[in-house]
């Protein structure tokens, strides 16, 4: 079962930890870090960087992320 995340909608847990390893692996940390907390903040970030499927893990609107992918 899933845990309601801090964006809309539900994401399980293990989908969301394995979207972020994926992250991860793909990427520096600092750079993870960065983007994480940016979204996080609601600061303007580069979403390109990430994939789909990551942002929505992250919980991040639709319409947020459109403006910035």
């Amino acid at each position: 079962m899933g845990r309601r995340t801090w964006g809309p909608g539900w994401v399980g847990v293990e989908r969301q930890e394995r979207e972020i390893g994926s992250l991860l692996h793909r990427r520096d940390l600092a750079e993870a870090v960065t983007i994480v907390t940016a979204i996080r903040d609601g600061q303007p970030t580069n979403l390109r960087s990430l994939s789909y499927e990551v942002v929505q893990a992250l919980g991040v609107p639709d319409e947020l992320a459109q403006r910035f992918m």
